[in-house]
């Protein structure tokens, strides 16, 4: 038989989450001309970046 009388407590394991702030995303480039892109690569062993000048790449 259950216990009468005891009052048991339980916290929602959800929680809640706090509102963040959002930013909007940069503008595209025109074009890459005189930039200089870096590519930060992190967890893929076999990837191919693209190289100025082959097809599909913008100039």
């Amino acid at each position: 038989m259950a216990e009468t009388g005891k009052t048991y407590k339980f916290l929602n394991p959800v929680g809640t989450q706090e509102p963040v702030d959002t930013f909007p995303l940069a503008p595209r480039l025109s074009s890459f001309d005189g930039k200089t892109i870096h590519f930060s690569i992190c967890g893929e062993p076999d990837i191919t970046i693209p190289q100025a000048g082959q097809a599909g790449f913008p100039h």
